[in-house]
């Protein structure tokens, strides 16, 4: 390997080789081996140095028959993960449609509501984001959602819940399940939030 044996620009980064139909770290060191050339890395002159590979010697590998049957294997050994993938990712909303989840009532609700308003508004102030009094009673909007807020996080089983999915496959769409579960659990049990909690849907 030289240290760059065409000028730079005609060469592929790993990542634009990555980029090509086929290709895998695991492709590039059974086929490629060592890069064709380095460059320092653009962002961080501490890293380790860019790999750089000629487009004329990665098209020659690609148009082997040992390439193209690699790739095909690749592919489909890919295909087949992605299938696992989608299956575990179901299983996991479908958990989150009948995971058991629970809401305690709660007494003074108005008193905790208020309390999380002071909270939410001293952090507010606290990063710059916000410099005002709380809104007063009349806005119901506001003090709906800081009250749904406060029994979501206060007084369900909503983060454990989500604790215990976190990380699965389908994680993102199991969260909107959970959540709007945890909704209508409040809008059940307090009719005077429901318009919110549809809101929030």
């Amino acid at each position: 390997m030289s240290d760059e044996p065409t000028p730079s620009k005609q060469l592929l980064t790993l990542t634009e080789l990555l980029e090509r139909p086929g290709w895998t770290r695991a492709g590039v060191t059974r086929f490629l081996g060592d890069p064709d050339a380095t460059k320092p890395n653009p962002r961080y002159r501490s890293a380790a140095p860019t790999r750089l590979y000629d487009p004329a010697r990665v098209e020659a590998t690609e148009a082997t028959p040992e390439f193209g049957s690699w790739r095909a294997a690749s592919e489909a050994r890919s295909a087949k993960a992605a299938q696992a993938a989608a299956v575990r990712a179901e299983e996991t909303v479908q958990y989150a449609g009948t995971m058991p989840l629970t809401l305690h009532a709660q007494f003074g609700l108005s008193q905790a509501a208020a309390a999380a308003g002071q909270d939410w508004l001293a952090q507010k102030v606290a990063r710059g984001e916000y410099a005002a009094e709380l809104p007063d009673r009349s806005n119901s909007d506001f003090w709906d959602r800081i009250t749904i807020n406060w029994l979501r996080h206060q007084s369900t089983n909503y983060e454990r819940a989500l604790a215990e999915l976190a990380g699965k496959p389908g994680m993102d769409d199991a969260y909107s399940v959970i959540r709007q579960r945890v909704l209508d659990l409040i809008a059940d049990r307090y009719p005077s939030l429901a318009d919110e909690c549809c809101r929030q849907s």
